[in-house]
């Protein structure tokens, strides 16, 4: 089990600190900058047991295939410590450069997580659903 995790940790590209991602000479900014905001939310998303429009499926949104979302759903359940929501906004602000806060937010309405759009700041407007 720890040589998985080291595996891990060494294979991650998200920083724990909430610092701009790089890979080899390329840096992107996070689309949710403030660590402590993007946890909660990751944390909130996270949650499978009771909670529908979770972390996966913000990630069929976001064009994730359903083998990636199998395997970051069997990571989920082998290490407590792993977010796959961290790991979908990660992956998802790597590979798309037209990634943004207002695509996000826009997902999270179809969604009808009001509450997380509430937390990042964003009005909810229960009119329309």
């Amino acid at each position: 089990m720890k040589s998985f995790e080291i595996h891990f940790q060494q294979n991650c590209s998200c920083d724990q600190h909430g610092n701009h991602h790089t890979r080899g000479n390329h840096a992107w900014k996070p689309v949710i900058p403030d660590y402590a905001k993007r946890k909660e939310i990751c944390t909130k998303l996270d949650i499978t047991l009771y909670s529908r429009n979770n972390w996966r499926d913000v990630a069929g949104h976001l064009g994730f295939h359903v083998e990636e979302i199998k395997i970051l759903d069997d990571k989920a359940q082998k290490c407590p410590n792993f977010s796959p929501m961290e790991h979908v906004l990660t992956t998802w602000e790597q590979r798309d450069p037209e990634c943004s806060l207002d695509r996000l937010v826009g997902i999270l309405q179809d969604l009808q997580r009001h509450d997380i759009v509430s937390d990042l700041g964003f009005t909810v407007n229960l009119e329309s659903f």
